[in-house]
């Protein structure tokens, strides 16, 4: 009779850790579900940068709205497809993509070559 007793309890503590951990997995799904792309196909640009607040100002040329957003050390930054930082980002870059830790944080910044002049146009 006592191992009986010993295979329910542990037959309920396993469920319990089961139930546990899917609850736990199914909440860090839907926060990674909540952090949606930005861009959404729109020409979005990097409109300017501010080094001494680590902020950027993104335009999105559509409707010409611009919004600012603050970087940190926890934001993503690649810049063609490769790491980056924030010194890596400059004024009159393509925005691939970006995606808000909150409304003024930017949790990843994806964005395109520097553009330089060099025809003179």
């Amino acid at each position: 009779m006592s191992i009986s007793i010993r295979l329910k309890k542990t037959c309920v503590l396993v469920t319990m850790l089961g139930v546990f951990a899917g609850l736990m997995l199914g909440t860090g799904l839907c926060i990674a579900k909540s952090k949606k792309s930005k861009a959404n196909g729109e020409k979005v640009m990097v409109d300017s940068v501010n080094a001494s607040s680590q902020e950027v100002t993104i335009l999105i040329q559509k409707d010409q709205s611009k919004t600012t957003y603050s970087v940190d050390n926890a934001t993503k930054i690649t810049v063609e497809d490769n790491p980056g930082s924030f010194k890596d980002i400059h004024s009159g870059q393509e925005v691939y993509d970006y995606v808000e830790r909150t409304s003024s944080i930017l949790d990843s910044i994806d964005v395109g070559p520097v553009k330089t002049d060099t025809d003179g146009k």
